[in-house]
């Protein structure tokens, strides 16, 4: 149907026709039909996966209505990915969801002859198909003891297998940071190990070391002097002095040497002397009249860097009366 619109244009009668179809005002169906309600998305038991996909299970609202066709929208990170028509059952699975390496938000929508449905609640995956990154920290050299603690880091939430050279597994350790250790028992000589990192996602990595222990030279000795005191001569100053030497033999400086002293029946005293050229020097053990006859023990005792126990023994004796003179029996 035409219809005709008269315009008054400059004082002059202008026409002009418009022509209306019918049908073409609002749909009454699109106006009156509301957006259906959200489906609800349910997370998975294990929400990192090294896959590429993932399948998810789905509630379609209730009371949808009959009369319309619904369809389903997948948006993974705000970009919509698949869409399927909604299937009669209330629960269904949405079947290979795609997932990018990383974080992954999921929702999904309906969309029916209302429009579409505010997205649902999302569901959040990680992707995760890199192999975890197994780093030893220590031993970082040879080892001098016949037992030592491996540590290293990995991926926080991985397991760790430590297996020797046997296939016997040892006993390991890993902290919810990726840290982890082992206490190592060694031969002489080559140690191999494997070690096995598996990530939650299930990816895993294997790292093979060797440790080597060395044969050491690390050794400690004690020089006492005087070793004969007789108690005519006290007061009188005793001079202890030790010599450390590391795994290959070298003076070793800045290591604590521990000085007991144990005289007959008495309790031990200890004094603490730092190296320096490799030598501790305690020069300041004075006997007086009053302190008890008979052997003093001594001991030197050092740890080195390497965690090497190192120990000498030594003593001296003091004895009563005065030292003989020549010609005396």
């Amino acid at each position: 149907m035409a219809a005709a619109l008269v315009l008054l244009v400059g004082g002059a009668v202008a026409f002009a026709s418009q022509s209306l179809n019918p049908g073409s005002g609002p749909d009454v169906a699109t106006a009156t039909a509301p957006p259906p309600p959200a489906p609800a998305v349910l997370a998975p038991p294990v929400t990192i996966t090294r896959d590429g996909t993932v399948d998810l299970t789905v509630i379609a609202p209730a009371n949808l209505r009959g009369d319309q066709h619904y369809v389903v929208h997948v948006y993974v990170n705000g970009d919509q990915v698949s869409q399927e028509n909604l299937p009669s059952d209330q629960q269904f699975t949405l079947k290979n969801v795609p997932l990018s390496e990383g974080d992954n938000v999921i929702r999904a929508s309906l969309v029916g002859d209302g429009g579409e449905s505010p997205l649902s609640a999302p569901v959040n995956m990680t992707r995760d198909d890199v192999a975890p990154v197994i780093q030893v920290l220590t031993p970082a050299d040879k080892v001098y003891t016949d037992s030592t603690t491996l540590t290293g880091k990995t991926e926080p939430g991985a397991t760790i297998e430590v297996t020797d050279d046997a296939g016997h597994d040892l006993d390991a350790s890993v902290s919810s940071d990726g840290r982890f250790n082992a206490d190592l028992s060694l031969a002489m000589g080559n140690n191999p190990l494997v070690i096995k990192s598996t990530d939650l996602a299930g990816n895993n990595a294997v790292s093979r070391i060797t440790i080597v222990r060395a044969p050491s030279s690390a050794a400690i000795e004690l020089i006492v002097t005087p070793t004969t005191i007789y108690s005519s001569q006290l007061p009188l100053n005793v001079d202890l002095q030790a010599t450390v030497r590391d795994e290959l033999g070298r003076p070793v400086d800045g290591v604590t040497v521990v000085f007991g002293i144990s005289p007959p029946n008495r309790e031990t005293t200890t004094y603490e002397v730092d190296t320096t050229n490799g030598r501790a020097l305690y020069s300041r053990l004075q006997l007086g009249s009053g302190d008890a006859t008979g052997p003093w023990l001594v001991t030197a005792l050092a740890v080195l860097p390497s965690g090497i126990q190192l120990r000498a023994d030594g003593s001296f004796n003091l004895q009563p009366g005065a030292p003989k003179t020549a010609g005396q029996h």
